[in-house]
């Protein structure tokens, strides 16, 4: 592959999560530096920095060190949603760290829709779960500890407890501490027939599921953005969340809240809704093409219309957006 030459006034755009890629990184983004260009960095969120115990120890010294080491030394940071740029400067100001003088810091939301021109066939398994009459509600996401499913788990024991004919879909791969929720989901009484796991599920699997579903479950305790939110709203499919700033941004009066960690709370929203008539109401479009068309605004125009200046560092009890 041939080298990269920088040349003045050029913008590097580091699109991706590239905490991994660091020492590949690093000498070119130097040579950047070193012509005047400008280095934008994309920041989907700060959870290894400031919640390390939720993800993996190695993540976590991975993505300190690319945290000192590229996001710091960026000319622009976009963040995914205005939480995770809140979190930012906050976090920033607090330790007391050193930016680019000139930094700014914008806003892109992500896009949410899947190609529907994909004919990719449903599996057996999806088949199956939609098939039925009885109702089921559906979490998407990696089984790890920040994503709350205990909690939901929890949620759905109490009304099958109490006589309600719910079955509750979980579409993601095992991960990062997983294990002990997959022996609870595994040797569950209702594995199988209300309760289940769908590790392999293709993005057919997951359009149809969105389609067909009754609601989506998403009790996760932390998150940047919440795109399985913003999924299930372009299909129409009711969402119960946590009550995060990040899902309020996100989802706004189109989601019902339920109070973090609160099985019990949790309960009783899907209750209400096994009981009210079905609906779709669809969230406001907002797809990959205007995203797209959003994030070339703020790196060819410079368009950042959030701006936080973060130098010099001050104490502040609340970021200021100018």
């Amino acid at each position: 592959m041939n080298p990269i030459k920088f040349r003045a006034g050029d913008k590097f755009v580091l699109l991706d999560a590239s905490w991994g890629l660091l020492s590949e990184h690093l000498p070119f983004i130097e040579d950047l530096a070193d012509v005047g260009g400008q280095l934008i960095t994309v920041l989907y969120d700060l959870i290894p920095v400031v919640h390390p115990l939720s993800v993996t120890p190695r993540m976590t010294d991975e993505f300190n060190e690319w945290f000192e080491k590229i996001v710091l030394k960026s000319d622009r940071i976009i963040g995914v949603s205005k939480t995770t740029v809140l979190n930012f400067v906050a976090h920033v100001m607090r330790k007391n760290l050193a930016t680019k003088p000139h930094l700014r810091v914008g806003l892109w939301r992500l896009g949410a829709d899947f190609d529907d021109e994909d004919h990719d066939p449903i599996s057996a398994a999806v088949k199956a779960v939609t098939e039925s009459e009885t109702p089921f509600f559906l979490s998407v996401g990696t089984l790890e500890p920040r994503k709350g499913y205990p909690v939901a788990l929890d949620a759905f024991e109490r009304l099958w407890s109490q006589g309600v004919d719910a079955r509750y879909v979980i579409i993601g791969r095992a991960g990062w501490q997983s294990e002990a929720l997959e022996h609870r989901i595994k040797q569950h009484c209702e594995y199988g027939g209300r309760l289940l796991w769908l590790d392999d599920a293709s993005d057919a699997d997951l359009r149809h599921c969105y389609a067909h579903g009754r609601a989506l479950v998403y009790p996760s305790m932390i998150e940047g953005f919440g795109l399985p939110l913003v999924e299930a709203g372009r299909y129409g499919l009711p969402v119960v969340a946590s009550d995060l700033p990040v899902f309020q941004e996100t989802g706004g009066p189109h989601v019902r809240y339920f109070n973090l960690l609160d099985s019990v709370d949790l309960a009783k929203k899907i209750e209400d809704l096994c009981r009210e008539p079905t609906t779709k109401e669809k969230l406001p479009t907002y797809s990959w093409d205007d995203s797209v068309r959003n994030l070339a605004d703020l790196v060819l125009n410079d368009a950042y219309q959030t701006r936080i200046q973060v130098w010099p560092p001050r104490r502040i009890s609340s970021p200021a957006l100018i």
